[in-house]
């Protein structure tokens, strides 16, 4: 819904700027009519509104599908492995064992003004486990979050050695994202964070993973409707309507 601040911060914008102030009436020390004042300020009302509608469009556009792919770097993998561990695929993530990636399907979140920074990306039907004959840890429920650069998610583990399953629900932060990789097509470095490299080791009784191991690269490409949110178009509609309205009055 738009609050009054947003259409507050457009009128401020159109009292400021030179283009719109022609259109405004001058109110004290006049040489205009008030017929003409008054189609004057109606069409700054009306440009008012298109701007408003603008401004609310570019805020937060939901997110309606797409994919993250994450790309394992080969050297981890072959650690990985070698400890005995498969990583695996679950829920509706994907696998290509040739290139090491998973796919993690993107379900819902907002896209900040039609562009990466400052979206929340939510991954809820996928994630990865990890598997070493009856031990296992698997994390998902990933949710990107790109003002930050981490990854959250949730963690379950079964150590029947250890006795006590490890339980790590909603929002832990998983892995860190850093710009400047050097794989094409994959503009993220993806990282543990302490909590992923603890709940590993802790899990397989290792101590192979620490915090800021970098496992490979990542790249998201969340999809939006092609449509404008509920509110705009009325907005849109007003505002031409009103500007449209005033200018054949004013021609006759």
């Amino acid at each position: 819904m738009l609050s009054t601040e947003a259409i507050a911060q457009h009128a401020d914008f159109a009292q400021s700027s030179p283009e719109i102030d022609v259109f405004r009436p001058k109110l004290l020390n006049s040489d205009h009519s008030e017929e003409e004042g008054d189609m004057k300020m109606k069409i700054w009302v009306a440009l008012t509104v298109l701007l408003t509608a603008v401004s609310y469009r570019a805020s937060a556009v939901p997110i309606t599908g797409g994919v993250t792919n994450v790309q394992l770097d080969a050297g981890v993998a072959g650690v990985i492995l070698g400890a005995g561990v498969t990583p695996a695929p679950t829920g509706s993530a994907t696998f290509d064992a040739g290139t090491l990636t998973f796919g993690f399907p993107i379900t819902g979140g907002d896209l900040s003004g039609a562009v990466i920074p400052g979206s929340t990306i939510e991954h809820d039907t996928s994630g990865i486990s990890f598997s070493a004959g009856q031990t296992s840890l698997i994390i998902g429920e990933f949710l990107i979050d790109t003002t930050s650069l981490v990854i959250s998610g949730s963690a379950m583990s079964t150590a029947p050695a250890v006795g006590n399953p490890l339980a790590l629900t909603g929002g832990v932060p998983l892995f860190d994202l850093t710009t400047g990789s050097t794989v094409t097509g994959f503009p993220f470095n993806v990282s543990l964070t302490g909590a992923a490299a603890g709940a590993l080791n802790d899990t397989f009784g290792v101590g192979l993973f620490t915090a800021g191991l970098q496992i490979g690269v990542a790249a998201t490409n969340p999809q939006v409707a092609a449509v404008p949110v509920p509110l705009t178009l009325p907005l849109v509609g007003l505002g031409l309507g009103l500007i449209a309205l005033t200018r054949r009055k004013v021609k006759a």
